[in-house]
């Protein structure tokens, strides 16, 4: 008897060490999980059943999430001649979510000690045929097998993101009610609470379908989410002295994710907007403990080159964790080389004050951009200009301003989709506003990009006239000019997710 209730006890306690939840990135553990390269996660994958021509045209993609200003990271693996691929992360970090994009498919899986990944590339074909028409399915592809160590985790996330997508739904639609910030604070956390009220109790059901040692992950996540949106109801508005963010202020992202991610980012929106931008300042109002403080800073600050850099420098010497700090030399020393090749860039560029078709032109640029200055009145005859220069072509103008993280995202993620623009023969054209920016800003951040052709700097007040000409709502808009010289509105959102086929139909 005495001996049955040891066992018992035994397996109760190996019962609760399994359920308990791993050490968070505020943990003084991570410094000695970091600095071991045994820890750095390895994500293994095959396609069953390609052809030679598939292995010739088909590309591994995907999407890494980083804790840093960046958030995400597009990446690119090597698929062998036997279908498989191997992709390693940069780090050690600890449940590192990552979008893998399969051919006719995208899945997330978590990464964490390594993964497997199997999938049928007939069969992936026949899924995107049957719901190509429904983008959401791709996601919910049921062909792709798991193995290795992550897979609970990740199957875990697969079999949740397909659950009860109704109740889903009615989440998104109080949460976007709850996101208007024209409404007093208590009413926007009011609604908020009642949305996540509803997916406490979806996850619940979930579980009690699904019984899995691993529902921390939904749980801190969804805590991860809720918790971030106190801050940003917070945001343009004084910090409150009552205990009223207690809670929030306590929580601890498990996962490298985008909710894990958004938590620390938020928070250090907070304290900045608060603050007037001061990326510190803040940290003396709201004293936090030194690990949570490094994190906030980590993977806050402004996006910018050059304005990252400046704020790195000015936060290294106040983190406290090696390796937040080891994150930070190594990602400032990247920049410094980007911003010293750009400068040397800008400093050799040829300059002419020749005045050419496009307006001035103020130089080019090794990755084949050639900037120019625009030197017309009227908005009408700066496009008819660009369509003289490409007769018979159709043409994008994609309209930006060096300030905006969706354009400044789509111009650095749109280089497949140009390729497959200049075998139709149309020319992507790209017109810089002058709004909260100046030329010299411009030419900076043309060069940081890398993004080839034609950038013109709109001068005056045809950074107005465009968007009224237009009726182009904010940034980025794109302007689809048919060869004939038709203009079709609202045709374009994004070059990146350019529908190829829909547009050979404007051609």
């Amino acid at each position: 008897m005495k001996k049955r209730a040891c066992i018992l006890m035994f397996l109760c306690l190996c019962s609760f060490l399994k359920a308990q939840p791993p050490f968070s990135f505020e943990d003084p553990q991570m410094d000695a999980y970091f600095a071991n390269p045994a820890n750095i996660p390895v994500i293994k994958g095959r396609l069953l059943n390609c052809t030679p021509g598939d292995l010739d045209t088909l590309s591994i993609r995907y999407v890494l999430v980083v804790p840093n200003a960046e958030r995400q990271s597009m990446r690119y693996a090597d698929l062998k001649k036997d279908g498989s691929f191997e992709i390693k992360l940069d780090y050690a970090l600890r449940y590192q979510q990552v979008f893998l994009m399969l051919p006719y498919s995208f899945i997330e899986v978590i990464a964490h000690k390594g993964l497997y990944v199997e999938a049928d590339l007939i069969e992936l074909r026949k899924v995107y045929l049957k719901y190509k028409d429904i983008p959401e399915s791709m996601s919910q592809n049921q062909t792709i097998n798991f193995g290795g160590p992550d897979s609970s985790l990740t199957q875990l996330k697969h079999l949740y993101n397909r659950f009860e997508l109704e109740v889903k739904e009615q989440f998104y639609t109080l949460q976007r009610a709850a996101t208007n910030y024209k409404l007093p604070t208590s009413e926007n956390l009011k609604l908020w609470n009642q949305a996540f009220d509803l997916i406490a109790e979806h996850q619940n059901r979930f579980l009690e379908k699904f019984p899995s040692k691993d529902a921390w992950l939904l749980e801190n996540e969804r805590l991860s989410e809720y918790y971030s949106h106190h801050f940003v109801f917070h945001w343009n508005k004084p910090i409150p002295k009552d205990r009223s963010l207690d809670a929030a202020l306590r929580h601890q992202p498990l996962l490298v994710s985008n909710d894990g991610i958004a938590y620390y980012r938020y928070l250090q929106t907070m304290l900045s907007v608060a603050y007037k931008g001061d990326p510190l300042k803040g940290f003396e109002e709201i004293i936090l403990p030194p690990r949570k403080a490094d994190l906030v800073k980590i993977m806050g600050g402004p996006e910018g080159l050059f304005e990252r850099e400046e704020y790195m420098e000015k936060i290294l010497p106040t983190l406290q964790s090696s390796w937040c700090k080891q994150l930070i030399q190594e990602e400032l020393s990247s920049k410094k080389k980007q911003t010293e090749e750009i400068n040397n860039n800008l400093k050799n560029m040829p300059l002419s004050t020749t005045k050419t078709t496009l307006g001035k032109f103020v130089g080019s640029l090794p990755q084949g951009a050639n900037l120019y200055s625009a030197e017309d009145k009227h908005i009408d005859s700066l496009v008819q200009r660009i369509r003289a220069l490409y007769p018979n072509q159709a043409i994008i103008l994609d309209v930006w301003a060096t300030w905006c993280g969706p354009c400044i995202d789509d111009m650095k993620n749109s280089k497949e989709t140009k390729e497959q623009l200049k075998k139709l023969s149309v020319k992507v054209v790209y017109l810089c506003v002058n709004s909260s920016s100046d030329e010299e800003k411009w030419k900076k951040k043309v060069a940081e990009l890398g993004v080839d052709g034609d950038h013109i700097w709109l001068t005056g007040n045809l950074s107005t006239k465009i968007m009224e000409r237009y009726g182009l709502a904010g940034y980025p808009s794109y302007i689809f000019i048919d060869a004939k010289g038709e203009y079709h509105p609202k045709f374009i959102h994004s070059i990146q997710h350019l529908d190829i086929e829909a547009l050979k139909k404007k051609l």
